[in-house]
């Protein structure tokens, strides 16, 4: 679940991202995918790549269904919609509410040097907890 600083966080990663010079488009096996360049991060920038079907109709608590369409250009500069949850209160006065949320929620957000060099690079990959 997103916090406050979070939330910020990724609302400022957004507005770079309209602002910000575009990748050079990047052939994957999920399809061909375009990010930002977060220059001041040396890094480039590739928000909400759909990883799987969505779950949702028949696919609602099924195993996932791998997503492939790799003819398919996609502009990744916006954050996807986070899992359904429920506001977490952390104290008596203030909780916790996430207001971009749905079951469509099979995303990846990656960061990653330079892609226009072509040499193979170590990946880390991290779940959070309590999912």
């Amino acid at each position: 679940m997103l916090g406050h600083e979070e939330e910020i966080q990724q609302q400022v990663e957004e507005e770079q991202a309209y602002n910000a010079p575009l990748t050079e488009v990047v052939s994957t096996t999920s399809g061909k995918l375009q990010g930002f360049k977060d220059e001041g991060n040396e890094v480039e920038v590739f928000l909400g790549i759909p990883y799987a079907q969505p779950p949702i109709g028949s696919l609602r608590f099924k195993p996932t269904v791998e997503l492939r369409t790799p003819d398919k250009e996609r502009l990744c500069i916006e954050h996807a919609p986070a899992a359904p949850q429920t506001a977490m209160p952390f104290d008596t006065l203030m909780c916790v509410q996430i207001d971009h949320q749905s079951e469509d929620c099979l995303y990846l957000n990656i960061w990653t040097p330079d892609t226009v060099k072509q040499k193979k690079r170590p990946v880390i990959v991290w779940f959070h907890p309590g999912a």
